[in-house]
């Protein structure tokens, strides 16, 4: 049996092994066209969250239409939408395995400490985005997720011994994920991704404007989610607890809430636009 410290070298050979195999797989023109195709993919399932918000702004339907999965439901109800959905989940598949290639591979070009931050932030969104796959393949096959995911999950874990810590700590990790975004995105950071020498000038004043408002949005709507749960954990009230959907349909109650979700609505759709321009033109 090999003692601790030749299985912690095995350990970090095989981790080596794994980033080389990774780094050299992300060179490969093949996995560059996917990640540019799977781009294209989040710019959809953006641009279906800007419509149905929009439509919650607007009052159309009364509030009762989920984003996310709802919009997906309304693809698939549309003349030829279970093959465009089939097509959304296999292309979110692919965007998802790119993340987690990009969790494996590093960045080599920033420090240590920011790597593991970033690859624990690409980890995340694959698992994401693994999730949002596997619930439109349900929608297809007529399961309808419930609209109190949130609320149960936080149920959940208030019947937990240490439940309520454990929302808080979630809570707590989505509102400084979602606050890091919006920061990241008012300084600019994403300009790292477009390579100025070949993107046109109107490319970049584009997104450069559209990324900064759509991911300012997106952080503080992430950061609005992990507050709830932060509220949920501290009062032990589960209805507390929200997801994306029940934050956005519940804005409708307040007296300022169809304003904001105009905004966001719009944050969401220049996030879509945003992303079609990373997929002609980022440095994969």
């Amino acid at each position: 049996m090999p003692t601790p410290t030749k299985a912690a070298r095995r350990s970090k050979q095989a981790a080596r092994g794994a980033q080389h195999q990774a780094r050299r797989a992300k060179g490969q023109p093949t996995v560059a066209r996917i990640a540019r195709a799977s781009l294209g993919a989040r710019a959809a399932v953006y641009v279906l969250l800007a419509a149905i918000t929009a439509e919650l702004a607007a009052g159309v339907g009364g509030g009762e239409k989920d984003t996310g999965v709802g919009a997906v439901q309304a693809l698939a109800r549309q003349p030829g939408g279970p093959f465009l959905v089939v097509i959304l989940a296999v292309a979110m598949t692919a965007y998802a395995a790119w993340r987690f290639l990009q969790a494996v591979a590093g960045d080599d070009g920033v420090p240590s400490g920011r790597e593991t931050a970033k690859r624990v932030g690409w980890a995340g969104i694959g698992l994401a985005y693994v999730a949002l796959a596997a619930r439109s393949v349900l929608v297809l096959f007529g399961h309808h997720p419930s609209r109190r995911g949130a609320s149960s999950l936080s149920k959940a874990m208030l019947g937990m011994a240490g439940g309520r810590v454990v929302l808080v700590a979630i809570g707590l990790a989505v509102a400084a994920g979602g606050l890091s975004l919006a920061v990241w995105a008012a300084l600019q950071r994403f300009e790292t991704y477009m390579p100025d020498r070949r993107t046109p000038d109107w490319a970049n004043v584009a997104e450069r404007v559209s990324a900064t408002f759509g991911n300012v949005c997106r952080g503080l709507v992430f950061a609005a989610v992990g507050a709830s749960f932060i509220v949920s954990g501290a009062l032990g009230t589960a209805k507390d607890a929200k997801d994306t959907d029940q934050l956005l349909r519940s804005l409708i109650k307040t007296s300022f809430g169809r304003p904001v979700l105009g905004v966001v609505a719009l944050g969401f759709l220049a996030f879509a636009g945003s992303t079609v321009l990373e997929a002609l033109y980022r440095k994969i």
